[in-house]
């Protein structure tokens, strides 16, 4: 808003980011195949660097004000903003990059909770981000410590560039930990041939019943629903939580509201690190389902058609600590384990990069179809449809839980 942007504008800047995700996932999946992990997250900081110091310049006058007149009515600065987004996005389709590494690093036994962890990190950049780019808005704002900020050389250090050039820090870091410590994993051919030849006519080969699609097709075509699922579910929230609680409540604000649904995503990643715990006594299936049902639970209690002034904030409340705290960081994280088991030796790469795509087109997708249905039919409609899609999941899986369990493990 700051660059003269409006609130389309901002829908841009955050779909952009998505943009570029979807498009790079599945190229550093294959990427990672072919040429190793470590060369593939090289590429993909490199260009976490580039974006951020796009974004840092961004908000800098002096650098973007004599390019304003080449685009008109347009400042200079938006166009690198939204171009930072992209780029940024590009090197942060690495989900499924991460999450075969260590597939390919782990057992079958210890997958999930592997796994787990590495959403956990995810979780809590979520969760600790949005706090440390307050508080260097805090630090740098007119009526911050430092006033307006201050000058360092070439940099222009104000509220909206020292998190760019915090986060150009942080993949500087990371870039030098890759070189210097990080162990790459190559696939050897032998065992990329044993594994052609141990699948081509085994249970996962055979027809599913569905056309030509085998029961790997099918299983695998599953997974990435379930993926869309929990994933579109869990961005509509993102998308309608807030605004609910701000609309339905005189004692919520929006910063009221953020901290409620920050604290309950701090709380998931509790749960994301109990989950080898949990997984000693229930399946990856079980715990899908388990996720699904919670998640309906939750979007239950926020359903409501009478007068706002008798919808109890507890509900919301309950609702906020069900979805994000339990439901969706164990359902969502089982449906990772139970995709990575099933393609089980297979190179892992390039499904997961499609997997990651499918979430972050889910994410795009599902808030903007929300916005409309619940401009037009109201927020309880939109929950409804979402206990529909859930509920839906968890009696598949539940239905499909023997021929699940036998291709996880074949």
């Amino acid at each position: 808003m700051s660059l003269g942007g409006s609130k389309v504008t901002q829908g841009y800047c955050v779909a952009s980011f998505s943009f570029g995700r979807v498009l790079m996932s599945p190229y550093l999946g294959k990427m990672s195949e072919t040429y190793g992990y470590r060369t593939t997250l090289r590429l993909s900081l490199s260009l976490l660097i580039t974006g951020t110091l796009m974004y840092a310049a961004a908000g800098t006058p002096y650098l973007t004000g004599p390019l304003d007149g080449l685009f008109g009515t347009t400042r200079a600065g938006l166009a690198l903003l939204v171009s930072a987004q992209i780029v940024m996005g590009l090197g942060s389709g690495t989900l499924g990059v991460t999450r075969a590494y260590v597939a390919e690093s782990t057992g079958r036994e210890e997958r999930t909770k592997w796994l787990s962890y590495l959403t956990a990190v995810q979780y809590t950049g979520f969760t600790v981000m949005p706090v440390v780019g307050g508080f260097f808005c805090g630090l740098v704002k007119p009526s911050g410590v430092i006033p307006g900020g201050w000058r360092l050389g070439a940099l222009d250090l104000n509220e909206f560039t020292l998190p760019g050039y915090f986060m150009t820090a942080m993949a500087s870091l990371s870039l030098a930990l890759l070189l210097t410590v990080f162990k790459d994993k190559k696939r050897a051919e032998k065992k990329k041939a044993k594994v052609v030849e141990r699948v081509s006519d085994d249970y996962a080969s055979e027809k599913a019943g569905f056309g030509e699609f085998s029961r790997f097709d099918v299983a695998v075509l599953g997974c990435l629903m379930l993926n869309v699922a929990t994933k579109g579910s869990i961005a509509v929230y993102e998308t309608l939580s807030v605004p609910f609680a701000t609309s339905h409540f005189s004692s919520y604000d929006s910063q009221r509201a953020g901290f409620a649904v920050s604290s309950a995503g701090a709380l998931g990643v509790l749960a994301l690190l109990c989950m080898g715990l949990l997984g000693r006594c229930m399946t990856d299936t079980q715990m899908i389902v388990y996720g699904a049902l919670t998640m309906v639970a939750g979007t239950g209690s926020l359903v409501h058609f009478g007068d706002h002034k008798n919808f109890p904030p507890s509900r919301f409340e309950a609702a906020i600590f069900l979805l994000y705290s339990v439901g969706y960081p164990i359902g969502h994280t089982a449906v990772i384990g139970l995709f990575s088991k099933i393609v089980g030796g297979r190179p892992q790469g390039a499904l997961l990069g499609w997997f990651a795509s499918a979430g972050s087109l889910a994410r795009m997708g599902f808030p903007i179809l929300a916005g409309y249905a619940s401009s037009y039919l109201g927020s309880s409609v939109v929950f409804m449809a979402l206990i529909a899609v859930l509920g839906t999941a968890a009696v598949g899986v539940q239905y499909f839980t023997k021929e699940l369990a036998r291709l996880s493990t074949e």
